[in-house]
């Protein structure tokens, strides 16, 4: 009898666990937007892709042609840009932060970026397929200043990207391969 009750005691116990774990609260990127926005000043768009694209080609006209390339690349692949800017960030920001970050775990974003100086925080999440970009997530925290925080869809090839003479300078300049600087 005491050792059933041992087993029941176990079992409940790996139960309770497993469903804390399981249910831990998540907020996707877009929400988090939506609830900044709601929490006060703040200022919030979404620019479809096609006006990203727009753009690109109106700024390529005054760019060198690797310049061009470059931001001809990164905007024909951008599909929706959604951000935030905000002064006033809500009370619950880290909380729902966190919440954010357990959404990244479920849907498989990698962390990117985390630096930290002088109170603001700069965070960047990228769900990949593959060699593509389809999601990058930006988060720019400072403390009594402006906080931002941008969800970008894409279809960003990073092997294009590494072909770029823009980033074959950059790896040059930074001392690092080419192939080492957008692999994670």
């Amino acid at each position: 009898m005491k050792n059933l009750a041992l087993r029941i005691f176990f079992a409940l116990t790996v139960c309770l666990i497993s469903t804390h774990t399981w249910a831990q609260k998540s907020i996707s990127p877009d929400k988090m937007i939506s609830h900044i926005r709601d929490q006060g000043e703040s200022m919030a768009f979404t620019i479809p892709g096609w006006i990203i694209k727009l753009a690109g080609n109106f700024v390529e006209n005054d760019l060198d042609d690797n310049e061009k390339e470059m931001v001809h690349e990164l905007t024909d692949h951008i599909k929706k840009l959604r951000f935030v800017v905000t002064e006033d960030i809500p009370k619950d920001y880290h909380e729902k932060l966190e919440q954010m970050k357990n959404y990244f775990k479920k849907k498989n974003y990698e962390p990117l970026i985390e630096a930290r100086d002088d109170g603001s925080e700069v965070n960047i999440w990228g769900r990949f397929d593959g060699d593509i970009i389809e999601n990058l997530v930006i988060s720019v925290f400072s403390e009594g200043d402006e906080t931002v925080l941008f969800n970008i869809k894409s279809k960003i090839d990073l092997n294009r990207l590494q072909e770029m003479e823009f980033f074959k300078e950059y790896a040059e300049k930074q001392g690092i391969g080419p192939d080492s600087m957008l692999h994670y």
